[in-house]
């Protein structure tokens, strides 16, 4: 009877452990300010960004703040979504600007288009412009003491007209299942072109660049460093071997990490 009984008071303590240890959450108040964020980033990164800003912000100036966040998916439908309605705007005579104060998001390729001009000439004949992201005052010797010369193999580090900042370096890989590997006869892979091969149709999981801007970067990165002849050679062969496309960064190590498929790009 006692042998029957250990298996439900491990669930017991199981569901009882988080609520005992889990930290309590200060009480924000009603008239506090807001920090929007649109962010195509996991539950798991706003969390512990909310966490500590909130936290940084009570400890530093004394104040409240609560982070809101508006997730309407990755990094270029973002982008799409912000430039269709800032357009819309314009052409209707209407205030341009949205209700978030910072976005977050990858590559930056996707920033370099938000920092574009939006022009609109309305049925009036008036022409009205705006651009999406608005510049933020920085001194030289800061950007200097964090960025050195701006720049790294090539790319920058921050837009000159400071609409965008680069807050972290990322590379990028492959993502792959050890246990589901043996079942289609491959070894671990080394190399883009080790995910080109037969054996891997229908074991991928590729992600639309149209709607992830990491991953643009990430494609582009083998365009760089392959040629373009070979570097669409690849892309067209992981294409080929692709599961599915899926609309996030973040589907390819979860469908991996499940065994759904074998492999994925990620960062």
């Amino acid at each position: 009877m006692i042998l029957r009984s250990i298996p439900i008071v491990f669930l017991v303590v199981l569901l009882v452990v988080p609520f005992v240890f889990r930290i309590p959450e200060p009480e924000v108040p009603a008239d506090a300010r807001v920090l929007v964020v649109v962010s195509p980033h996991n539950e798991q990164i706003r969390s512990e960004f909310s966490r500590a800003f909130e936290a940084w912000c009570k400890t530093r100036f004394d104040e409240y703040v609560k982070v809101a966040w508006s997730t309407p998916g990755g990094t270029s439908e973002i982008r799409k979504l912000l430039i269709s309605e800032y357009t819309s705007a314009l052409e209707n005579g209407l205030p341009p600007g949205g209700n978030a104060d910072l976005l977050w998001g990858g590559g930056s390729y996707e920033f370099s288009l938000l920092s574009q001009p939006i022009t609109v000439t309305t049925p009036s004949g008036e022409t009205r412009e705006t651009r999406v992201l608005a510049p933020m005052e920085f001194a030289d010797e800061d950007l200097r003491e964090v960025y050195g010369d701006g720049e790294i193999a090539g790319q920058p580090l921050f837009d000159a007209e400071r609409r965008w900042f680069g807050t972290a370096l990322s590379s990028f890989g492959i993502v792959f299942n050890r246990d589901v590997l043996p079942e289609i006869d491959v070894p671990p892979p080394t190399s883009w072109e080790d995910l080109t091969v037969p054996e891997y149709q229908s074991w991928i999981t590729m992600v639309d660049p149209g709607m992830s801007g990491s991953v643009t970067t990430a494609f582009e990165a083998i365009l760089q460093h392959r040629g373009w002849n070979e570097g669409w050679w690849i892309l067209r062969r992981l294409a080929a071997n692709a599961r599915s496309f899926a609309g996030s960064s973040t589907k390819g190590p979860l469908e991996v990490a499940a065994g759904e498929t074998a492999a994925a790009v990620c960062i």
